[in-house]
């Protein structure tokens, strides 16, 4: 929305809107000034956009209406401004039942919400009071759930669910329970008929919600979590009555006046001729902020600023008592200079509040420099880190100053902005003028860097804040910053797309933020073209995060059918010949359509390694890790002749990686069979040989080699295949034949463990996750181990899971371990 000019006006309520629940305080009004006022429902189908990736905007009925002589609009209240809120009471009970005064802690960073726990008797009890007639819409009862719903492991069914239940206070009279699935950061409504169902003295009737459930206009609603490992978070202000009420909107050429009342829009139309600023200056009796855009090349500036909800006064933790008037008029140039005036209701006020704030300018001068060095550091830190898990590719900025002369920058730049801010106090008066430091004097490409450092700090603690929208706003500001450095493009992918927000939300919305870091891959390509990395990294990220989370199969499936990615994908190589038995385009397949694209671009301009951000051994090897991938999908998918026939493959794909010449070794090119091949010629050269050995080890190429012969075994072949069905029993409900199938996996792994001991040490590690599922069956139905299953699952209990792990884990680790 390209908006020149908004105020928003804050005032005494005209009790239109109040009920019971809300008394008469305040209003809220918003006037906006566009350059091209766009069609209403559009408007507040962009204001009220969700926060979590996919999630629709809600429907919004407009309706017209008359107000004097204008024509105006009617909107369900929500549109423009925030409800209003009940502050209800709210307990918990532990996992017991027995009561508790708070809920559980999941390390949320907000300390407003208490957690319960799924599948126990936990729950939390909001206590709603004045609840009377006027709470009804169309004879319902309206109750909206915001709620956080936390996931310490993996389910299969897309929602949990968790059920509420309405109490009589004092009788004890409950409903039944009412079901439903929850959401994360979504606003989910439940209408609640007058009429509701209970159960007693054996036969279930239905009473009526007002009469019978509510007593002195109190109703409890207690709310549990269905499944186990769900945690759901709530707050005192997280459930809330939707009541009856509106929004008023008026539209001229270019302005939107929204009100909360029909008394409130008719005085502000009855004096709507003049400008925002001339018409609306700070008054007694409200607050007005005033953000003026002079120059139309900045109003995209406004966005950024409206954005960015960390206002200056926010530390001094103000009474709102004392605050009678505030008037802001920020510079949304580039300058970004700002005048504030604010007025208490005594001169004493004012003038306290002009010694806490000189003290928090002097408090910030003695602690900037260490907290932008720190910011800087801990970005520089995540990069390594992020690396590391990554196979080695570099997520370190290449190009452009170093960590040292960005820090040195920024903060000489806050030494500047710190020094400028002037405050004058006149009487109950405060002014705080602040006028943005020149910068010209800077190198502009230090300058470029050590501003998107910022906006990069910011996106990653808007995204911990759980203010996901805001965050990936500020993200695509920092790749707008430096798009022609890859490393920004790839942690910008990385925090949206991989680090998926720990709720459970549904596989739509999840692959939605993995789809996000996909299509960020592929513009930073497109701005980045020649770089192999970006590539490589959206090979990783197609393979691993489509291919190995664990909703691989939604995942998959949805990856399949999303031709719009596709085509994007297809900018960057060519998918002809992408389908297997499972799906029409699949992942793994696209994933080593990526390798052996970047291995081809390699060989074919012979890049030299010091040109590559990342290990050389990462792109000569990833098509055939891809590949043993792919056979490992086939084969949890059931489709063993492909898996065997693809695990084949897999085994020529790694012969040949272990039979190319890699520049890896000081003294001559070198093949990894080197080590067998020309084991004379190597111990001659000691640096060589230790090169070749530790890359050998870092891949884990003596497991995976021997794990492709193996998977094409008759032996292991029938683990898979009880395996396969184990789990495809469990999931229809049939433990008692899941169980059998489990055993017999077992006892095929004894059978591989007596014709391939050697090679069955290398590969058992791999079937922890199956040691883990066989046991909770045998505890739920009391069964015990024979002695052969027992000895397998201790040797299963002592070994490493290796496949699970990135190619390089084995290096990343012996080089922390050399380290510390």
């Amino acid at each position: 929305m390209d908006i020149k000019e908004i105020a928003v006006i804050c005032s005494g309520a005209t009790g239109e809107q109040s009920t019971s629940h809300y008394p008469a305080e305040i209003e809220w009004a918003l006037i906006a000034k566009f350059s091209e006022l766009d069609d209403l429902t559009k408007i507040i189908e962009l204001w009220n956009r969700s926060s979590v990736p996919g999630e629709p905007t809600p429907t919004f009925v407009v309706t017209p209406i008359k107000i004097g002589s204008k024509d105006c609009f009617r909107v369900p209240a929500g549109c423009f401004f925030p409800l209003r809120r009940i502050e209800s009471k709210l307990k918990f009970t532990n996992r017991d039942g027995t009561p508790a005064d708070e809920g559980l802690v999941v390390g949320d960073i907000y300390d407003d919400r208490g957690y319960i726990e799924g599948q126990t008797k936990a729950s939390a009890i909001f206590e709603l009071d004045q609840i009377d007639e006027a709470d009804l819409a169309d004879d319902q009862l309206i109750l909206e759930f915001y709620l956080n719903v936390f996931a310490t492991y993996f389910v299969e069914d897309e929602f949990s669910t968790a059920t509420i239940m309405l109490r009589n206070p004092v009788s004890g009279m409950q409903s039944q329970p009412i079901s439903f699935k929850t959401r994360s950061y979504v606003k989910q409504r439940l209408k609640l008929s007058r009429e509701i169902p209970i159960h007693e003295a054996g036969e279930t009737r239905s009473v009526d919600l007002l009469k019978n459930l509510v007593v002195d206009g109190k109703l409890e609603v207690i709310l549990q979590a269905d499944h186990e490992g769900i945690y759901l978070g709530v707050g005192a202000q997280h459930l809330n009555i939707r009541p009856q009420a509106f929004e008023y909107v008026y539209e001229s050429d270019d302005e939107l006046v929204v009100t909360q009342s029909v008394a409130h829009m008719t005085s502000l139309l009855a004096s709507h001729d003049a400008t925002i600023s001339e018409t609306f200056p700070p008054s007694d009796d409200g607050i007005v902020a005033i953000v003026d855009v002079q120059n139309p090349q900045d109003h995209e500036h406004l966005q950024s600023l409206l954005r960015l909800s960390n206002p200056i006064l926010e530390p001094l933790q103000l009474d709102g008592d004392s605050l009678t008037g505030l008037h802001a008029s920020l510079g949304t140039t580039e300058k970004l200079d700002a005048n504030v005036s604010l007025r208490f209701d005594t001169s004493r006020n004012a003038g306290n509040f002009k010694i806490d704030f000189d003290n928090m300018i002097e408090n910030r001068k003695a602690s900037a420099g260490q907290a932008i060095e720190q910011s800087v550091n801990r970005l520089a830190a995540f990069s390594h880190l992020t690396s590391m898990a990554f196979d080695s590719i570099s997520f370190s900025n290449s190009n452009g100053p170093t960590i040292e002369e960005r820090i040195k920058i920024l903060q000489q730049i806050m030494e500047r902005s710190l020094a400028n801010v002037d405050v004058d106090r006149r009487g109950r008066n405060v002014t705080i003028l602040f006028k943005a430091p020149e910068i010209e004097s800077f190198d502009k490409e230090s300058v470029r860097f050590a501003l998107a450092n910022v906006e990069e700090a910011m996106g990653r603690d808007f995204f911990n804040r759980h203010r996901f929208a805001a965050s990936c706003e500020m993200y695509e500001h920092t790749t707008s910053r430096i798009p022609e450095t890859p490393q920004a493009w790839m942690r910008r992918a990385h925090q949206i797309g991989f680090n998926v927000p720990p709720v459970f939300d549904g596989f739509q919305t999840r692959y939605n933020w993995t789809r996000h870091g996909i299509e960020i891959l592929i513009e930073g390509i497109e701005k980045n073209p020649k770089s192999i990395e970006l590539k490589c990294l959206l090979g990783n990220f197609i393979g691993r995060r489509i291919g190995r989370s664990d909703e691989r199969d939604e995942f998959r499936k949805l990856f399949s059918n999303d031709h719009e990615l596709h085509q994007k994908i297809e900018t960057v190589v060519e998918l002809s010949d992408v389908a297997s038995p499972e799906y029409d385009v699949d992942s793994w397949i696209v994933a080593k359509c990526l390798a052996e694209m970047c291995l081809e671009t390699i060989e074919d301009n012979k890049l030299p390694q010091w040109d590559l951000k990342m290990s050389v051994l990462l792109p000569f090897s990833r098509p055939a890790y891809v590949q043993a991938r792919y056979a490992q999908a086939m084969s949890e998918a059931g489709f063993w002749k492909q898996s065997r026939l693809a695990w084949k493959e897999a085994e020529r794909q790694f012969d040949e990686f272990t039979d190319t010449e890699l520049p890896i070794a000081a003294l001559f090119p070198s093949r990894l069979d080197d080590l067998i091949d020309r084991t004379d010629e190597i111990e001659l050269h000691e640096e060589t040989r230790l090169v070749l050995e530790a890359a050998r080890e870092s891949l884990a190429l003596d497991y995976w080699t021997i794990r492709c012969r193996l998977e094409q075994t008759d032996a292991l072949q029938q683990v898979r295949k009880h395996l396969f069905l184990a789990r495809v029993d469990a999931h229809d409900g049939d433990s008692n034949k899941s169980f059998k199938h489990y055993q017999s996996a077992i006892d095929a792994l004894v059978e591989v463990e007596n014709s391939h001991p050697k090679e069955f040490t290398k590969v058992i590690g791999d079937f922890h996750r199956m040691k883990l599922e066989y046991q909770y069956l045998a505890e739920q139905l009391g069964e015990s181990d024979s002695h052969s299953r027992t000895h397998i699952l201790d040797i299963i209990d002592e070994a490493e899971a290796i496949a699970d792990r990135p190619l390089f884990w084995n290096a990343m680790m012996k080089s922390m371990s050399e380290t510390e």
